[in-house]
C-alpha cells in the first residue's frame, strides 16, 4: 500500500498521461485539418492561376486592339493575334461568371436582359440559381 503522498503522485502521473493522450489526439486532429486546408489552398492556387492567365489574355487583346485602332504601321501579325485572343476569354463566354457580372452591373438595362437570355438560353437569375445549387462552394470573383 502506498502512502497518501505516493498515491497523490501516482494520481498526478495518471492525470498527466491522460492529458498527454488528449493533447496528442488534438494534435492529430489539427494536422488533419491543416492538410485539408493545404489541399483547399492548392485548389484555389490553381483556380487563381487560370484566372490570371485569362486576365492576361484579355489585357493583351485590349492592348493589341488599341494599337490596331490608334497606331500607324500596325502589322498583320498583331491582327492575327487579336483574332486568336477574340476566341478565348474575351468572346468565348462563361455563362456562370457572365451571369454574376450581369446581375451586379447590367441588370437594370431591360433590353440587355432579353439579349442575355437570347445569348445563353437562360436568364442571369436562372444561371445564378444553377451556380448556387450545383456549385455551392464556388466563390464570386
Amino acid at each position: 500500500m502506498a502512502n497518501d503522498h505516493g498515491a497523490s503522485l501516482f494520481e498526478s502521473l495518471e492525470q498527466m498521461k491522460e492529458e498527454i493522450r488528449d493533447l496528442r489526439q488534438e494534435l492529430q486532429e489539427v494536422k488533419t485539418e491543416l492538410q485539408e486546408v493545404k489541399t483547399e489552398l492548392q485548389d484555389v492556387k490553381v483556380e487563381l492561376s487560370e484566372v490570371r492567365e485569362s486576365m492576361m489574355n484579355i489585357r493583351e487583346r485590349n492592348y493589341l486592339t488599341f494599337l490596331r485602332d490608334h497606331v500607324t504601321g500596325f502589322n498583320r501579325t498583331h491582327e492575327n493575334c487579336i483574332c486568336i485572343l477574340n476566341s478565348s476569354e474575351v468572346h468565348g463566354g462563361d455563362a456562370l461568371l457572365d451571369a454574376s457580372m450581369f446581375l451586379s452591373r447590367r441588370n437594370h438595362f431591360l433590353e440587355e436582359r432579353r439579349l442575355f437570355q437570347r445569348i445563353y438560353g437562360l436568364s442571369a437569375e436562372k444561371l445564378q440559381e444553377f451556380r448556387e445549387f450545383y456549385l455551392p462552394n464556388s466563390r464570386e470573383l
